[in-house]
């Protein structure tokens, strides 16, 4: 009876201890996650990784940098090759067999079902046909294009993204599609290649001013914004509004800091603006004046979103603001003057 009692405790204290470390060591202890630390691995709080999934940093300068809540099924791949940067931002879900490679950027909120292929990388074939390909590659370094998954994107099963693609905001590709060229914000694509179905709704109508307390205009704070507070989430949010030579902007706002501001767009001058504090979480006033741009060019490394080339036919432009300093920062409204 003592033996049998001894044996008990012994093992009563052994599944303590072991649920003790898998909490300390979740999520990796947990779902028995294979890592290969190369470079830079960072795994946000709250984060899921299931079994069999592996990250994959191979050299000092690779990185990945999962968000918080972010939920990865099992056999899911991430490797950050060739000096790459995979980024993957909370709310984010990745179901089981997806393949992440090289330089890919995913926003929040997306959700990848399973099986989808996406690389910034290709291969070298037609430098010299007659060559093998392995041959022609030693002759000419292949330099990445990134991929990159706007907030809100719904991927299908089984489907495949070429390297520099950019799919917009809120956008849906269907299963077993082949993306090779850049899906614009809410348009639904499937097939192979993927082409345009339908449109969600009308994202390019032109709009003078936007406000966090209509849901209908949610869709117009682009990227960085929490909802339905439209609190900002990093030191960068964008927004969108029409497009006019000359404009002058009113920002209302909420913020608990004193704050220098940028405000970027690639049709307009760069214009710096401060934020002041708010009181009794009462709203203030920014008045923004932004002429035309004298480079076209000055901005364009500046924005991330390729899809967005194609929004000044429809007189759209999208607007960039940037924080230097942390700040507790709520959007109201833009509008025109």
């Amino acid at each position: 009876m003592n033996k049998i009692f001894i044996l008990k405790v012994i093992l009563f204290f052994k599944q303590k201890i072991l649920g003790y470390t898998i909490k300390i060591f979740r999520p990796l202890a947990l779902w028995n996650v294979r890592v290969y630390a190369g470079g830079s691995i960072h795994i946000g709080q709250g984060s899921r990784l299931k079994s069999g999934s592996s990250l994959r940093t191979r050299q000092k300068n690779d990185q990945i940098y999962i968000d918080k809540n972010v939920w990865i099924s099992e056999f899911v791949d991430i490797d950050a090759a060739d000096n790459g940067r995979v980024i993957i931002k909370s709310g984010t879900t990745i179901q089981d067999r997806c393949k992440i490679f090289g330089h890919v950027t995913i926003e929040r909120d997306s959700i990848l079902a399973h099986n989808v292929y996406m690389s910034s990388g290709d291969h070298t074939a037609f430098l010299k046909p007659y060559q093998n390909i392995r041959d022609q590659e030693k002759i000419n370094i292949f330099i990445p294009t990134p991929v990159h998954i706007e907030e809100d994107v719904w991927i299908g099963g089984n489907v495949l993204i070429k390297r520099g693609i950019s799919i917009g905001r809120g956008a849906i590709v269907g299963a077993n599609s082949v993306v090779t060229k850049d899906i614009s914000p809410y348009s639904v694509c499937a097939g192979v290649p993927a082409v345009k179905i339908k449109q969600r709704f009308n994202f390019f109508s032109y709009k003078e001013k936007i406000e966090a307390i209509d849901e209908n205009d949610w869709p117009y704070f682009y990227r960085g914004f929490k909802r339905p507070s439209m609190k900002a989430l990093d030191k960068n949010i964008y927004f969108v509004l029409g497009l006019k030579e000359h404009i002058q902007l009113k920002i209302v706002y909420r913020s608990d800091k004193i704050n220098n501001c940028i405000l970027t767009s690639a049709s307009y001058q760069q214009c710096r603006f401060d934020i002041f504090i708010t009181e009794d979480k009462s709203s203030r006033e920014a008045n923004v004046s932004l002429g035309a741009a004298t480079d076209n060019k000055m901005q364009a490394n500046c924005f991330t979103d390729k899809s967005l080339k194609n929004f000044h036919q429809h007189k759209i432009e999208l607007f960039e603001l940037s924080f230097f300093d942390d700040s507790n920062f709520e959007l109201l409204s833009v509008e025109f003057q």
